[in-house]
């Protein structure tokens, strides 16, 4: 009752305007935007004698040595005996770095971002990464394109007609930029990044062209022709591992599959 009574006491007050949509703000902020700097100022510093975030409670909780899983940390949190706004803030601090957590997991994991790793394309451009790979006498080819935000926008993986990993990487390159045509993405610009340096290399001097793939670098020309602007590079290293699975994936399948 007396929750609900300092909830009454707080609405009572508020005047609502019909034409403004209703939305969630951070009452510690003057634009009302939740920040976690300001969440650790109000933890450290306190809101008055029932926000005092006691830190070494947190030290001397019984709690296992290890956690198995995140179900059981999730419920440690709720472990925690605060009252007030102090639980409140806790709460939220949890909540904030198990998101933090989350987002940093699905950047390392998915994306491998980083300088060492895959990295987001300039504004406006798209980035398809490709592969291609060999092994038994099996070929395979895969690539991922994704936008300036890591969103993924297509995706292919199948099997090719290749004696070696490089003509599987050409294979993949042509099936890239086919499928950059046929899902009517022509006018934007895109970056081609692959894993071997002798296809950059063909596809950048004409001069180091086997002349034995002369019919597939015309191919190769007359879909660059259509696609606009466009750039090839080379991907940093663990930055092409999603292609690369691709690749391997679909040395098994009987066709081509593309998304």
């Amino acid at each position: 009752m007396e929750i609900l009574g300092r909830l009454i006491e707080r609405v009572s007050n508020v005047i609502l305007v019909p034409e403004v949509e209703d939305q969630l703000l951070w009452a510690h902020d003057s634009k009302g935007e939740f920040s976690v700097k300001q969440l650790s100022k109000l933890l450290l510093e306190g809101e008055g004698d029932d926000s005092i975030f006691a830190f070494d409670r947190l030290w001397k909780l019984k709690v296992p040595p290890r956690v198995n899983n995140f179900e059981e940390f999730y419920s440690l949190c709720f472990k925690v005996k605060f009252v007030g706004s102090s639980k409140s803030l806790w709460l939220i601090a949890m909540a904030a770095s198990c998101w933090s957590i989350w987002l940093a997991r699905n950047e390392i994991v998915l994306f491998k971002s980083g300088s060492r790793g895959w990295c987001f394309p300039p504004h406006g451009w798209l980035i398809f990464n490709v592969s291609g790979t060999t092994s038994e006498g099996a070929s395979g080819c895969g690539g991922m394109m994704r936008d300036a935000e890591g969103s993924i926008r297509a995706l292919f993986s199948g099997p090719c007609d290749a004696c070696d990993a490089d003509t599987s990487e050409l294979g993949a390159v042509i099936t890239t930029l086919d499928i950059f045509i046929e899902f009517d993405w022509v006018g934007g610009s895109l970056i081609v990044e692959m894993g071997s340096r002798v296809v950059y290399n063909w596809v950048l001097d004409k001069t180091r062209r086997p002349w034995s793939k002369q019919a597939t670098f015309a191919d190769l020309e007359r879909r660059i022709a259509c696609v606009g602007k466009i750039s090839f590079s080379i991907a940093n290293i663990n930055g092409n591992e999603m292609a690369e699975t691709l690749a391997t994936a679909g040395m098994s399948k009987p066709c081509l599959f593309k998304a």
